[in-house]
């Protein structure tokens, strides 16, 4: 788990998405680190990228490749050559849910509890849907 100045714990997720980007499909890009509210991806070709710039993650589960999770999202970092920090502005109940999973699986028990705080942190501050986190 990285620890840095971030409102939401990441963890390395070494999987695969797919993003729908100003009318292309970008398929099987690396993940780096995931948390609640974002990600980073790793793409080497980042020059047709710019901030606030909006895309669709789609994440295929590995355990279960019908299970997709939809994330509506928006470019807070374009990282030359390496990749795109991404803020994830919102997402369907059923993603959300497949997301905390993931978070939750890939810690330990006390890092779960941490991320469930910042949940109910999230949820309290901004009354979860009114502030975009679910659509």
């Amino acid at each position: 788990m990285k620890t840095e100045k971030r409102n939401f714990t990441r963890i390395t997720y070494n999987h695969l998405a797919d993003i729908k980007y100003m009318k292309k499909y970008l398929s099987d890009l690396p993940i780096q680190d995931i948390s609640l509210k974002g990600c980073f991806l790793i793409i080497k070709e980042t020059d047709a990228f710019k901030e606030n710039d909006k895309l669709e993650i789609i994440i295929k589960l590995s355990v279960k490749p019908d299970i997709k999770i939809k994330l509506n999202s928006r470019i807070i970092r374009v990282n030359r050559k390496k990749g795109l920090a991404v803020y994830f502005e919102s997402m369907d109940f059923e993603s959300f849910q497949n997301l905390k999973n993931i978070l939750e699986f890939n810690v330990n028990e006390a890092d779960v509890q941490k991320i469930n705080k910042e949940l109910m942190n999230l949820w309290s501050k901004k009354r979860g849907h009114k502030n975009g986190l679910f659509k």
